[in-house]
């Protein structure tokens, strides 16, 4: 270390000088040669004025030290970082990979198969909390399996006890599956075999398998729910009656992608069915059957009626009158009087014992049906039927000729007018009566429409009436219908409807 005052300062020296005052830097180092650097540097007094230059003379050997001390500081700081590294990896992947590596192999455990066991929990990290989570969620999940479980076997039951099951068609997969019941319904065992439409169809009845073929077409092209019946044949052979219904899903496009449907069993159905239209068929030749009976014996009483019991009333009057007559000729004694007055008493019981007898025997039978026919016969009893009851107007009109119908629809029509008379004077309280009697030629029926303005009737009451019952009975019997309308306070009105073709005659031929 030496001293130098500055005039005396060479070249280089001043420059680094100038160097040092006026950029203040604090130190400036200068290799001389590959043994000595050289270091400068200024010092100054209280008021940072320069008062010396300062140089340093310094063997290169320190300093390559010094670098080489800096390297090994270097390595070892870098060889700490990496033991601090892997120190921290392998804390990382012992605490949380492996921990996250366990929970998610046991996710996917849950994944692949029907095993909803719960994961393991270790610690209270978030981790932790995200295998409680996870717990919860398989819970919840196994909680709603089981559900669904029974649900499935519920349906399954359900399906089984109505012969009811469903298919599903993947079309763009060609991927078929059926309930364990549309198995049954074809004769197989449930899952014995893979779904295919193809086994559906031979199954099928082969007088159905066309038109069910060609339902299945039209569906998918046209995108229409379809609802037919059709026979199939069982493995066994026997044959069984389905209800078949399809809906087709499509996408946004108009592909046709998914049909749903089901296959139901009705056999029994049709069969109950067909019995109960046996029976009705059976009822209602029973019916006719007796309201023939009960016409013939009508008729037959109303003919001893008037062959007898009117034959000996009618010698009554006759032998009455022969005793007033002799009576007033050959005496004029009081007990002649007596003999007239009893005779006279006799006459009126006799005159009203005929018409009581006349009077039941147009009920028992209406005469005019035979003699005159069905409209004259029914302007007959309407026309009494007025003179009875003045305050109510009776209109009846008639638009076709009714000569050639059937006995039994004439004594049915008859019937029922007489029967709807006597409720509306027993308890329409009606002003206005309306009797309309036509055919309609196109559906070949014949209509009656009574109908009346009086004061209605209580829907419990029609359905109670022993005389709408007896009715009804009679045009069902004629394969007919009726039809009530009413209303408390808006009258009543009765339509008749009975088919008059001739395939329809001649079922009540049987019947008579």
């Amino acid at each position: 270390m030496q001293s130098i005052k500055i005039s005396e300062l060479s070249p280089d020296v001043s420059k680094i000088y100038f160097n040092l005052l006026d950029t203040q830097q604090g130190i400036v180092v200068q290799i001389l040669n590959q043994k000595v650097m050289v270091g400068y540097t200024l010092i100054r007094d209280i008021y940072q004025q320069p008062q010396a230059l300062l140089r340093v003379d310094l063997p290169r050997e320190i300093y390559y030290q010094g670098l080489t001390t800096i390297r090994y500081l270097n390595g070892f700081v870098l060889l700490l970082a990496l033991l601090f590294t892997g120190l921290i990896l392998w804390l990382f992947e012992r605490l949380v990979l492996a921990r996250l590596a366990t929970l998610s192999y046991e996710v996917r455990k849950i994944r692949v198969t029907d095993h909803l066991s719960t994961v393991t929990v270790v610690g209270s990290d978030e981790l932790a909390h995200l295998a409680a989570t996870i717990n919860e969620m398989i819970t919840a999940l196994r909680t709603a399996y089981l559900r669904v479980r029974q649900s499935e076997a519920s349906l399954a039951e359900a399906q089984r006890i109505a012969h009811l099951g469903n298919w599903d068609w993947e079309m763009t997969t060609n991927y078929f599956q059926w309930s364990d019941e549309v198995y049954r319904i074809l004769g197989l065992k449930p899952q014995s075999c893979p779904p295919d439409y193809q086994l559906f169809l031979e199954r099928i009845h082969p007088e159905d398998r066309k038109m069910v073929a060609q339902t299945f077409e039209e569906a998918v092209k046209e995108g229409k729910t379809y609802s037919i019946e059709h026979r199939i044949l069982q493995k066994e052979g026997d044959e069984r009656i389905v209800h078949t219904r399809g809906e087709v899903l499509y996408k946004e496009d108009h592909r046709a992608i998914h049909m749903i449907g089901t296959l139901q069993d009705i056999t029994e159905i049709k069969q109950a069915q067909a019995e109960t239209i046996r029976l009705l068929e059976e009822n209602r030749f029973l019916i006719h059957r007796s309201m023939a009976i009960q016409e013939a014996e009508r008729r037959n009483l109303t003919r001893e009626l008037h062959d007898e019991f009117g034959q000996w009333i009618t010698a009554i009057q006759a032998d009455a009158e022969t005793i007033i007559e002799l009576a007033q000729v050959e005496s004029t004694s009081a007990r002649s009087e007596k003999i007239g007055i009893s005779a006279d008493a006799i006459l009126t019981i006799a005159t009203q014992m005929y018409d009581l007898v006349h009077s039941l025997i147009r009920q028992l039978r209406p005469s005019g049906l035979d003699e005159l026919g069905l409209v004259e016969s029914l302007r007959e009893i309407i026309t009494a039927w007025q003179k009875r009851h003045p305050e109510v107007q009776c209109l009846f009109t008639v638009s076709d000729d009714f000569k050639n119908l059937e006995e039994n629809i004439n004594i049915t029509l008859y019937r029922i007018v007489q029967e709807c008379l006597t409720n509306i004077a027993k308890y329409s309280k009606a002003t206005l009566v309306t009797i309309q009697l036509q055919i309609d030629s196109a559906e070949e029926t014949l209509i009656l429409e009574v109908t009346d303005n009086g004061q209605g009737m209580h829907p419990v009451q029609h359905k109670r009436g022993l005389g709408l019952i007896g009715m009804r009975e009679r045009v069902e019997a004629l394969l007919g219908k009726m039809y009530l309308e009413t209303a408390p306070e808006h009258g009543v009105k009765i339509a008749v409807r009975i088919p008059i073709a001739e395939e329809y005659q001649q079922k009540y031929k049987p019947w008579k």
